[in-house]
């Protein structure tokens, strides 16, 4: 007779909870194709949702049950209605709609994640024209969606704080695509006027988004490849945000082109995920980093801290980081200074609303479609 072991110290329910994460991440994309989210925001009973959705009465119950189960819905007697997350996140017309997001990494899950296992044994998609990933306008929509739930407002933040920040007249963000970060920046400093450079493809959803915010007065486009595009001008900022993913004999030469297309003084923001010393940590930069590899037309690289400071140092920056993590966004934010602060203003420079101690509410003069604050959820 063989005893029955007993269990190891190590405790087993993180392997479960790794398991059980595809299959709520499964009911929570179905509840956004569904537009459980939209319907819910009044409680209503499953039968009446069965009716609208035309799905089976019996079914729909369960997986109503589910998502309470898993905090999207809150259920009382026979009524259902969104938890305050769902509300906050998951209603398509409410600012904060993650909706695209999450479903643009549920196509990942699909398109390259179940892959992972042929790629190990015949590399990335990348290497076969069939599976070569495109930049498109519907992944530009959900890459603001991520940007606008804390990642923009933190980078507001932590630039409002510096003093050539509010000396700034000219910006360009190379790489910008939704222009979010721009109009923002824009919005807190009313005397800066903006720049967003992208590819042809995705400047469209960037214009949609200057245009909603009422912005077309100070924040234009530039449709290029910022690795080949005349910028054109003098720049007191250059912004880039999670763009830079190319080798360093790749960026190199773009870190030069940063800095002699920025004014005496001028500061080069870099905000991007970056990992550790041993590339383990943070846990979300470093599935980007495998997904990157998996997708990318080009061998990608994601830098740790320590190798874009020495990249941006080698390119004549002075460099100071900042910590700008949010949970589900892990993020510094590198500011490079170029030379001394110079009070030289371009001579397009143009007279604009002082800023005094309620900087935010002054700086919110274009229209009253304002980038708004992050939910408190």
């Amino acid at each position: 007779m063989k005893a029955v072991p007993e269990p190891p110290k190590e405790r087993v329910e993180w392997l479960y909870d790794i398991a059980q994460g595809a299959v709520k991440f499964t009911l929570l994309c179905t509840a956004i194709d569904f537009n459980v989210h939209d319907f819910f925001e009044t409680p209503r009973t499953a039968g009446a949702f069965a009716e609208s959705a035309q799905t089976d009465p019996e079914l729909t119950e369960k997986f109503l049950n589910a998502l309470a189960a898993i905090g999207l819905l809150v259920k009382e007697d026979t009524l259902y209605m969104n938890s305050p997350e769902a509300s906050a996140y998951l209603v398509s017309h409410k600012p904060f709609f993650q909706g695209d997001m999450l479903k643009l990494m549920h196509h990942g899950l699909i398109a390259r994640w179940t892959a992972l296992g042929t790629c190990l044994k015949e590399g990335p998609l990348s290497l076969r024209p069939e599976k070569a990933q495109v930049l498109n306008q519907d992944a530009i929509t959900a890459i603001a969606q991520w940007a606008l739930s804390g990642g923009t407002q933190a980078a507001v933040q932590a630039l409002a704080s510096l003093p050539e920040f509010s000396r700034a007249r000219r910006l360009l963000d190379v790489g910008g695509g939704h222009g979010l970060y721009t109009i923002a920046f824009c919005q807190e400093n009313p005397q800066l006027k903006g720049v967003v450079l992208d590819l042809p493809q995705v400047i469209e959803v960037t214009e949609d988004n200057i245009a909603w915010y009422e912005m077309q007065g100070r924040v234009k486009t530039l449709p290029g490849d910022y690795a080949t595009a005349d910028w054109g001008g003098k720049y007191d900022i250059i912004f880039a945000a999670d763009v830079f993913f190319k080798e360093r004999e790749l960026m190199e030469p773009i870190v030069r082109k940063i800095r002699d297309s920025l004014t005496e003084g001028g500061l080069f923001v870099s905000k991007h995920q970056r990992m550790d010393e041993k590339r383990t940590s943070p846990v979300q930069t470093v599935l980007h980093d495998l997904m990157l590899f998996l997708m990318r037309p080009f061998p990608p690289h994601t830098y740790t801290v320590e190798e874009s400071s020495d990249l941006f140092r080698s390119g004549g920056f002075e460099v100071e980081t900042f910590d700008v993590n949010i949970p589900h966004s892990p993020s510094t934010i590198m500011i490079c200074r170029k030379g001394n602060l110079t009070e030289e203003k371009p001579e397009d420079d143009v007279p604009g609303i002082s800023l005094g101690s309620d900087r935010k509410h002054q700086a919110f003069q274009q229209g009253d479609r304002i980038l708004p604050e992050e939910p408190l959820i």
